[in-house]
């Protein structure tokens, strides 16, 4: 029992030493171990925190990026929320999925994602004034 206390020991810092320095790799062998020695629930919310900095730091492009160019922002916030799918679920999967933490990551990819592409597409409208020129079309339909 001393040996896997030590073992869990060295694990959870060594993942704690991987995040703290955004060190994949070493995330990527730690993460492995984490499911297997019971380690998801106290190391999900570091994780958890890492990931939504990760999503964070690319989307804040997005949001500094210039207005006029919704439509490209958009295909730019999906690869954004696919490379960061395709990076973190394989860690996600095999470490936390035992806390749920591969669903809490989907959850904040949707959410994250959602809420800019819901921005976008609404500034997208207002500049191209699509509820003007509706009414406009609907205008001349009923003439």
């Amino acid at each position: 029992s001393t040996l896997k206390g030590n073992l869990k020991n060295v694990v959870f810092e060594r993942f704690e030493k991987a995040i703290l320095s955004n060190e994949l790799e070493s995330m990527k062998k730690t993460c492995h171990l984490i499911g297997p020695l019971d380690l998801a629930s106290e190391s999900n919310g570091l994780y958890q925190s890492y990931a939504a900095e990760w999503l964070e730091k690319r989307l804040e492009e997005i949001d500094e990026s210039n207005a006029k160019h919704n439509v490209q922002n958009l295909s730019t916030l999906y690869n954004i929320c696919a490379a960061f799918v395709q990076e973190q679920m394989p860690l996600a999967t095999s470490g936390f999925s035992s806390s749920c933490g591969d669903i809490e990551l989907l959850q904040k990819v949707y959410f994250e994602g959602g809420a800019r592409a819901a921005n976008l597409m609404r500034n997208y409208l207002a500049e191209t004034q699509t509820k003007k020129r509706i009414s406009e079309i609907n205008a001349m339909m009923m003439r």
